[in-house]
């Protein structure tokens, strides 16, 4: 696989890149905002995808007349998207067969995530997609304000890894991680998700490479 040559190791997005669960948070995003009265706006679910848990909060009540309480919104969001994540989301194609590559061939992984610390728990869980991961990493994990729009992230997460960013790999479906990736000097390798398809010819120009599946890695 020539995407990991002169890699020593590897940072995989969760959401979008591993699992395929965009299109659920884009549908409870929908399910909150209907509860209030509010249909959902154009554009609504790419903006929150890019925020904090603590940002989301504050855009959602932009919309929402009384304003809910923040602490209420965090906690709802959760529990919509608990059962989804226990019971429902399945992997995206291929993500075993590399996994089992990288192990084989030595080179440690870990998983970087913007989802809820618990929530990205479950799902690796019953998965058994944590098995060889060296460790989970989330924004609040390491401050309330750290987002993965930060190159922050990716640097903690080279550093826990013990490689320097120009000899890590971030495999990511979403241009705005893509871009901080880079930032932070990683090497970046852009997979095509059905939720960011409109970013995807901005997410081939700015990667340093791309596909559209995992799977195609294994056949590389």
């Amino acid at each position: 696989m020539r995407e990991f040559e002169n890699v020593n190791a590897v940072i995989f997005d969760l959401d979008g890149t591993l699992i395929d669960s965009m299109n659920m948070w884009a549908d409870i995003d929908e399910a909150f905002l209907l509860e209030y009265g509010v249909a959902k706006p154009e554009g609504f679910s790419d903006a929150v995808k890019k925020m904090t848990l603590n940002e989301a909060p504050q855009f959602f009540n932009s919309y929402i007349s009384p304003p809910l309480d923040e602490e209420y919104i965090k906690r709802h969001i959760y529990e919509l998207a608990e059962n989804f994540y226990r019971d429902i989301v399945e992997l995206k194609d291929g993500v075993y067969e590399l996994f089992d590559f990288l192990v084989e061939k030595n080179i440690p992984f870990c998983i970087v995530t913007a989802t809820y610390n618990y929530l990205a728990k479950i799902v690796t869980s019953r998965l058994k997609i944590d098995k060889h991961s060296k460790f989970l990493l989330t924004p609040i994990d390491i401050s309330e304000n750290c987002t993965k729009r930060s190159p922050e992230i990716f640097s903690i997460a080279c550093e826990k890894l013990g490689f320097s960013p120009d000899k890590v790999l971030v495999v990511e479906d979403s241009l705005h991680c893509i871009k901080a990736a880079k930032q932070a000097g990683c090497k970046t390798l852009g997979v095509y998700d059905d939720f960011s398809k409109d970013d995807w010819e901005d997410i081939q120009k700015t990667a340093d490479s791309s596909v559209i599946s995992l799977r195609v890695l294994s056949t590389l």
